[in-house]
């Protein structure tokens, strides 16, 4: 990586547990948007990387759980121009801010006494991709 990630921070997280929900029943949807920005500061080679993740749908009944994620990195280079540093936080960023995210629905899963999920690790190789949308499938889940 040719970027160093300087600073990671949850800006926001939430669980909610349907109670009365069986896992299992329903493929549960899962999406990423990552948002980059350039420091504002001349002179300054950093940006900003956020993603909001989110598993399950607030206002769908049938799943047993929502969870909602937003983090943001803080990355900085030297000999990058901006736009190689742009497509390598974009890649790369997405990367490390995903396995932080995994390892949060994980743990909140344990909490809330549901079944805990390992999200497979994903490449995310396209770095203007503005959503990134997947199903987790019910044999994860039962």
């Amino acid at each position: 990586m040719r970027v160093k990630c300087e600073d990671i921070s949850v800006i926001d997280m939430s669980f909610t547990k349907k109670t009365d929900r069986e896992p299992g029943k329903h493929d549960i949807p899962v999406s990423m948007e990552p948002e980059y920005a350039m420091s504002s500061e001349p002179n300054d080679k950093a940006a900003r990387l956020m993603i909001k993740f989110e598993v399950g749908e607030m206002e769908n009944e049938e799943l047993p759980f929502y969870f909602s994620l937003k983090l943001a990195g803080i990355f900085s280079w030297d000999i990058l121009t901006d736009k190689e540093a742009e497509k390598e936080v974009m890649e790369e960023g997405t990367e490390l801010l995903f396995s932080f995210a995994r390892t949060f629905l994980y743990e909140m899963m344990g909490k809330a006494g549901l079944k805990q999920i390992i999200l497979p690790i994903e490449h995310f190789g396209k770095y203007d991709i503005q959503k990134y949308s997947w199903l987790l499938p019910v044999r994860h889940l039962s």
